[in-house]
């Protein structure tokens, strides 16, 4: 089969333009720094330790000084009426003393997404989360302010965000269809 060289072009081009239209949130590999994410307190992007590479980091540190961090962003997940799903990976570390930790991920309207550990870390895992599409500000955050003499970071690496259009459910769409047959 003979393809025109237009209908490749166009059909690169159209593949590129979904990609970007599919990209909602900025730098979630973390790899151009702080670009994309506002931080405070003890929250920091590091060069390495990430999933693979940079990563973001919030720390609570209770030993010697107390600090707690959040890393957020604001973006813009499709049109409403679909499925805003952010996936990312997450890890967290004890630093010092004992006891469990809970970090996780907060969004418009308050609702929460808690990760807890306690000991040693179990290694990168994956998280899903869906909300509606449309505007999101997501803040990964420390919630339980209740642990003394213990340090933490709470590691967050692949941040991404696709809006998922609603699809017509069967039995309406094959109605359609038989009735241009009747």
């Amino acid at each position: 089969m003979h393809m025109s060289p237009k209908f490749l072009a166009a059909g690169i081009l159209a593949t590129m333009l979904a990609t970007a239209a599919s990209a909602q949130v900025v730098n979630g590999d973390f790899q151009s720094g702080y670009v994309g994410w506002s931080a405070t307190g003890c929250a920091a992007v590091t060069g390495g330790g990430g999933n693979p590479g940079a990563c973001g980091v919030v720390q609570y540190l209770n030993t010697g000084t107390s600090c707690t961090g959040t890393l957020s962003q604001t973006f813009n997940c499709g049109a409403a009426g679909g499925s805003c799903q952010i996936t990312f990976d997450w890890r967290l570390d004890q630093l010092a003393g004992s006891g469990a930790a809970i970090f996780g991920m907060t969004a418009d309207g308050g609702a929460t997404w808690p990760f807890s550990a306690a000991g040693a870390s179990a290694g990168w895992q994956q998280a899903t989360v869906t909300l509606p599409c449309g505007p999101q500000t997501i803040t990964f955050t420390q919630y339980d302010g209740t642990r003394t003499l213990q340090d933490w970071e709470f590691r967050v690496d692949n941040v991404a965000a696709v809006c998922v259009d609603p699809v017509a459910s069967e039995p309406g769409t094959w109605s359609r269809v038989k009735a241009l047959y009747r």
